[in-house]
């Protein structure tokens, strides 16, 4: 199964029984859309200013005034998660049920989330996470992949 995305959406999903079918099918996936321009501008505030989240004070004058200042702008780097272990999903339908095999730090979370998804009972999803290396908080909640996979082996009545 390969799934493709644009702009982080999932556009097309792929089943395949070979890598190179897999390859194929990507191949023929054409996306067309309409990019439009994000309503960005300033003027969503007064004056292209902040909305203040308090007038308590005033913090001009303290700082004129106090006795030793410092005035330095700290940032943080922009931090990626890349997880030492891939996402991944195996899911079978049994024709009324789903069993996912998840790399999930939240079975009971994935499996309301997919029941809701699914448009199934929550007594017809069982969640299964034998093993799982490294989710750093990367895991906590049911990633598109997983749907996708539970979808497609509904509609294919076959393991994916």
């Amino acid at each position: 199964m390969m799934s493709f995305t644009t702009t982080g959406q999932y556009v097309a999903l792929a089943v395949a029984e070979t890598f190179e079918q897999a390859q194929a099918a990507a191949a023929a996936v054409q996306v067309a859309y309409s990019a439009e321009k994000p309503d960005v501008g300033d003027d969503l505030e007064p004056e292209g200013k902040m909305k203040a989240g308090s007038t308590r004070g005033d913090t001009e004058a303290a700082f004129a005034n106090a006795p030793v200042k410092i005035d330095e702008t700290y940032v943080t780097p922009v931090e990626t998660h890349n997880p030492l272990e891939l996402h991944a999903s195996v899911s079978i339908w049994d024709g009324s049920k789903f069993t996912l095999y998840e790399t999930t730090q939240g079975v009971v979370n994935h499996r309301a989330v997919l029941a809701q998804v699914l448009g199934v009972p929550k007594e017809n999803v069982q969640v299964i996470s034998r093993f799982l290396g490294s989710g750093f908080g990367g895991k906590l909640f049911p990633w598109p992949h997983s749907a996708l996979a539970a979808a497609a082996s509904r509609k294919l009545n076959r393991p994916l």
